[in-house]
């Protein structure tokens, strides 16, 4: 269920211009999160079981927790229903419209 949110204040906005980012709570709710969450530990799993020993080194964090932890997943909203249905989510394009103007696209992703 999409919901479009508020316009952002003008704070918000001074924020964006300042630090060129923004963080604004409680866009998605805690459901949608956990099916990404869910969705992204799933590919980074994947993605490890394809990885050389070569590349592990590469792709893979240095021992810090019991399991291995990939650095980055690429273009998720490329590749993953989940994060393609976030970022064409109404009450997010809403917001990001009135930073940037309309018709957002993105060009590249990543899950760091």
């Amino acid at each position: 269920m999409e919901k479009v949110m508020n316009c952002l204040n003008s704070q918000q906005i001074a924020d964006y211009g300042a630090r060129g980012h923004l963080t604004v709570e409680g866009i998605f709710s805690e459901t949608q999160m956990d099916e990404a969450i869910t969705d992204a530990e799933t590919w980074a799993a994947e993605e490890i079981g394809k990885l050389n020993a070569a590349d592990r080194v590469w792709y893979v964090e240095p021992k810090i927790s019991d399991r291995a932890i990939l650095r980055k997943l690429d273009n998720p909203v490329y590749l993953r229903p989940v994060f393609r249905a976030l970022a064409g989510d109404k009450g997010l394009l809403s917001l990001v419209e009135q930073i940037i103007g309309p018709g957002p696209k993105v060009f590249f992703s990543q899950i760091f």
